[in-house]
């Protein structure tokens, strides 16, 4: 692919990203807080590198968060992510998901966890899953307006059967207070599907569209890629990320 039919289908991949978010937070409760979301697409683009150069977040009133793209020591980019999906959290959080690349047959995918303010937008937890891209997925289960569950799939097994890295980190930053999560240390269950659950699984959501066609057959399709068979349940609430009960 040449290097601006790649650069089209960037912008293509951020512009689906937001209208997806944008339908989804309109059919959310009405709780939701008014969460602004703009980005600035990366000028170029080799087909492996898949992210923002800055991702902006503004409420109606305060001053915006404004993530960045920036280089560690050893020159390889940190990518801004994709924005995807907004979930409300009562009525003053919102989680925001979305997705990253550069190249390694993995993707990252991101959970951030925002507090609206009168004055700003403030992120309070961040969650970042590198893991192999066939198995890239979220599971989001709603429990109340101000809960939902984030099912995180067994990201230590891929160790086992190739040799990308893979990787859970949490933190209360961007990028600074961010630490790994061993999966040994984690508890994983096995995934028992619920009708309202949804799924991320960027970029071309597959399992999520398809999902309700799957559900009427009776059984997976070949179309839909593989759901997670064990997932660890993150609960997220105004407080924070928590591990639920039982998994850790």
């Amino acid at each position: 692919m040449n290097p601006r039919r790649e650069r089209d289908f960037q912008r293509w991949l951020v512009v689906v990203s937001l209208l997806a978010a944008g339908v989804a937070a309109a059919a959310e409760a009405p709780s939701l807080p008014a969460l602004k979301v703009e980005t600035v697409p990366t000028p170029e683009d080799t087909g492996q590198y898949h992210g923002v150069v800055e991702l902006r977040l503004s409420s109606d009133h305060g001053a915006p968060l404004v993530l960045r793209e920036r280089d560690p020591d050893d020159d390889e980019p940190v990518p801004v992510p994709i924005p995807g999906r907004q979930f409300p959290i009562g009525r003053e959080h919102v989680l925001l998901l979305g997705w990253s690349s550069v190249g390694s047959g993995t993707s990252n995918l991101h959970a951030l966890l925002l507090h609206i303010t009168p004055k700003a937008v403030v992120l309070e937890h961040n969650l970042k899953l590198r893991i192999v891209r066939g198995r890239a997925v979220l599971v989001v289960r709603r429990i109340s307006p101000d809960e939902v569950l984030l099912g995180i799939p067994d990201w230590g097994i891929e160790k086992e059967v190739n040799s990308f890295e893979t990787s859970l980190a949490v933190g209360k930053g961007w990028m600074e207070s961010m630490r790994e999560i061993r999966a040994q240390t984690v508890r994983f269950v096995a995934t028992e599907e619920q009708p309202t659950d949804t799924y991320y699984d960027p970029p071309f959501f597959m399992a999520d569209r398809l999902a309700p066609a799957r559900r009427a057959a009776g059984g997976p399709i070949r179309e839909i890629p593989e759901l997670p068979e064990r997932v660890a349940w993150l609960s997220v609430t105004s407080a924070g990320l928590a591990w639920k009960a039982g998994t850790r």
